[in-house]
Order: structure tokens, then C-alpha cells, then sequence
């Protein structure tokens, strides 16, 4: 972790990283007994983001439209921000990116 989460953020990361470390480990270690999963969270001056990559089969295109995938899209639009899902060079990257400005429909007493 790089620099301090926005209070208002921290509950939709936390959602956001529980669905994308699940994916990881149900996709990406799929029936291997050793993997790698690394979780990045970098909070910049103007947006924060969450990384999570693992070094399995990667991302199928076609699956493009789980559940999962679904969930992470709409817990970042509730903010303004962006979730994908990319193929890497040995696996796959799932990240989702939040502008760290408070809309006026967030709710201040709810961090």
C-alpha cells in the first residue's frame, strides 16, 4: 500500500478487493497447488488505485461478463471510476481506479 485510503473510499475497495481476490484464486490458481497473487493499493492525489494481478492461465474474454466482473464495474461507478480486467504477459490484472474527490451525492456521515 502507497499513501493513506480517503475514508469515503475504503468500504468499496474493501468489496472490490474481496471480489477481485476471490476471481484470483478461483481463475487463476484453478487446479494448481502454487500461484501468485499480488494486491497493490496506490492512493495518488487525484485518484486511487486498487491492482490485483495473478500469474495463472489469464483472463478469458469470453467470461468477460461474470458476476464478478459486474459487482467490481458497479461499486466503481458509484464513485466515478473505472474497473477492468486485461490479460497480462503471465496472467492476469484486475484493477479498479477511483477518483478520490467526494461527489456531492456521497453521503459525508457514511465514510
Amino acid at each position: 500500500m502507497d499513501g493513506e485510503c480517503p475514508a469515503h473510499l475504503r468500504e468499496t475497495l474493501l468489496r472490490g478487493t474481496s471480489e477481485m481476490l476471490g476471481n484470483a484464486i478461483k481463475h487463476g490458481l484453478h487446479e494448481r497447488m502454487v500461484g501468485r497473487i499480488t494486491v497493490r493499493l496506490i492512493v495518488g492525489i487525484s485518484e486511487t488505485r486498487l491492482t490485483v494481478e495473478d500469474d495463472g492461465w489469464g483472463f478469458c474474454a469470453a467470461c468477460e461478463e461474470g458476476d464478478g466482473l459486474g459487482l467490481t464495474q458497479a461499486l466503481a461507478e458509484q464513485h466515478g471510476g473505472t474497473s477492468s480486467v486485461q490479460r497480462i504477459r503471465y496472467g492476469t490484472r484486475a484493477e479498479m481506479v477511483l477518483p478520490n474527490r467526494r461527489d456531492e451525492g456521497d453521503d459525508p456521515d457514511h465514510p
